[in-house]
């Protein structure tokens, strides 16, 4: 009995195993199957991920292309204003050296008529000098020429007023001589005289001693 039972209980302990076995068999192949329910699942799913990550890539590539575009219309646009600007700036920059060229070709123009009206202005001012410096000089000609009209003059006086002088002194001279001439035929007629009155007296006096 006892063998019997143990037989029993390893055929029912076998049979559970089996079961068991069979239920861990199917347990295993229902986890095998969800495991690849799970897996397809899964893989569907990344499927669709990734369709959608395609579609999401596409879009964003399309985006990023139109973004592109757009900055590559902006850059265009960008591009052609900056080329306007700088064609503006170039025809300012020409205009502006066209006008300073102007200016300056004004300013060199009334520099050169400042020039030429200084030239002009120096060339009269020298004339001028020249016309005051002969006028002085012709001055002072008429001047030593009236100065040496005026020495010869005076010299002409000085020459008549020595020879007036001279001849007033020879007048003198020849009065004086004149004179001492006439006093000494005077001297000599008073002694002429005094000598006949002294000659008279003689006589008289030999004559009355006589008749005494």
């Amino acid at each position: 009995m006892n063998v019997i039972g143990e037989v029993e209980e390893e055929v029912v302990v076998e049979t559970v195993l089996e079961e068991v076995e069979e239920e861990v068999v199917v347990e295993t192949v229902l986890e095998e199957v969800e495991e690849e329910v799970v897996v397809e699942t899964v893989l569907e799913e990344v499927e669709e991920e990734v369709v959608v990550e395609t579609v999401l890539e596409e879009v964003e590539e399309e985006v990023v292309v139109e973004t592109v575009l757009e900055e590559v219309e902006e850059e265009v646009v960008v591009e052609t204003v900056l080329e306007e600007v700088e064609e503006e700036v170039v025809v300012e920059t020409v205009l502006e050296e066209v006008e300073e060229e102007v200016v300056v070709e004004t300013v060199l123009e009334e520099v050169e008529e400042e020039v030429v009206v200084e030239t002009v202005l120096e060339e009269v001012e020298e004339e001028v000098v020249v016309e005051t410096v002969l006028e002085e000089v012709e001055e002072e000609v008429v001047v030593e020429t009236v100065l040496e009209e005026v020495e010869v003059e005076v010299v002409v006086e000085t020459v008549l007023e020595e020879v007036e002088e001279e001849v007033v002194v020879e007048t003198v001279l020849e009065e004086v001589e004149e004179e001492v001439v006439v006093e000494t035929v005077l001297e000599e007629v008073e002694v002429e005289e005094v000598e006949e009155e002294e000659e008279e007296e003689v006589d008289g006096r030999g004559r009355g001693g006589g008749v005494w």
